[in-house]
């Protein structure tokens, strides 16, 4: 008798703590006021709104619709919830190193017109296969990788660097060139990359004519 009186005073708190956490899926993203805030639809269809997304500080993301998410509820109240972790299975890389870290996106979803190679040229070792269908999601295009080797891998379609002062590359040799038909470059001597103001020696039909480098063209 008193054990049944027990789970019936305890029934409305455990049913508190049930309601705390819960899996969900994406179904919008929105952002104002400098706060990005999420729908959801949790179990059984129940739909959650105004869920505000907590991060990591430096790093940020976007996440796509039907995106996986953990969501927690505070005092286990349905109309106050925190999305704290996202994952999207579509576009994980795959085949990561024991102690491999990688930072990726959705690719070309968000407007990259031309479709790489399957895999991408150059790709690293696991890259997510190609969808079959125009229906398909894309995978990711886009990656960086840190290596166990304490290599840094920068694999996608284009890398553009802003800098507003001046790029530092300290490196004994460099590496140029297409996957497999890459030439070494050293910093100084025979191959190095030629400058404005270098003075440099043009053959033309059989005759050197030394010259210095006035002005860069495309």
């Amino acid at each position: 008798m008193i054990w049944e009186e027990l789970k019936r005073a305890l029934a409305p708190i455990r049913q508190r703590i049930s309601l705390m956490i819960g899996r969900a899926l994406l179904t919008a993203v929105a952002e104002e006021d400098g706060r990005r805030t999420a729908q959801a639809t949790l179990l059984a269809g129940e739909l959650a709104e105004g869920l505000e997304m907590f991060e990591h500080f430096g790093l940020t993301s976007r996440p796509l619709a039907d995106c996986e998410a953990v969501v927690i509820f505070q005092g286990g109240d349905r109309s106050l919830g925190y999305v704290v972790a996202t994952d999207d299975p579509r576009y994980r890389p795959l085949g990561l190193q024991p102690g491999e870290v990688a930072i990726y996106n959705a690719g070309d979803v968000l407007g990259l017109e031309e479709v790489l190679p399957d895999p991408p040229v150059g790709a690293p070792e696991g890259w997510p296969a190609m969808p079959e269908t125009e229906d398909d999601l894309p995978p990711a295009l886009c990656r960086i990788q840190l290596l166990p080797d304490r290599t840094i891998r920068i694999t996608g379609a284009l890398l553009q660097l802003y800098a507003l002062e001046g790029i530092s590359l300290v490196s004994p040799a460099i590496l140029w060139g297409p996957p497999g038909e890459q030439t070494e470059l050293p910093p100084t001597g025979e191959g190095r990359v030629a400058r404005v103001g270098d003075c440099v020696v043009v053959n033309v039909e059989g005759t050197d004519y030394p010259g210095e480098i006035v002005e860069s063209c495309d």
